[in-house]
């Protein structure tokens, strides 16, 4: 098994363990599209469990379109970080990784990264609070992955 398989077969298994309907009906596109993330991750030098972990805050890995317009697991604004800023097209999973890119280049400690990814320029309280959810489920993920995988 590979290691982002490995991290969405533990990330799954942790974080829908409450065996919901929901969770259970959609758990096989949840796992595809969680080893889309951690694979892409993975591939561009990113840790797969940290990406998989903010792609679950953002869209319960699925492909989710928000109010706002964000798009996929890792809702991004097309318009800010797609080819020609429209969506058809566009690698949604790589949109998401070069945007987190271009915070952590900003922004280069984890928590700042991902509250700016959240957020923008300006990281108020509750973007603080949604990249603490991230670490803190990245934690978790760590936790229940040691000794199961060089991730």
């Amino acid at each position: 098994m590979s290691s982002a398989a490995l991290v969405c077969a533990v990330a799954l298994e942790l974080w829908t363990s409450d065996a919901s309907s929901w969770y259970a009906r959609r758990l096989d596109s949840m796992r595809e599209v969680c080893e889309y993330v951690a694979h892409a991750a993975e591939s561009r030098g990113h840790d797969p469990a940290l990406i998989v972990s903010l792609a679950w805050e953002e869209s319960r890995l699925t492909w989710a379109e928000s109010a706002a317009g964000a798009l996929g697991p890792l809702q991004v604004l097309p318009s800010h970080w797609c080819p020609g800023g429209e969506a058809e097209g566009c690698d949604l999973v790589l949109a998401g990784l070069e945007a987190f890119e271009s915070f952590s280049e900003r922004w280069p400690e984890i928590p700042e990264t991902l509250c700016h990814y959240n957020s923008g320029n300006e990281c108020g309280p509750r973007s603080r609070a949604y990249s603490g959810r991230i670490l803190r489920r990245y934690d978790e993920l760590l936790e229940a992955l040691d000794g199961k995988c060089g991730c």
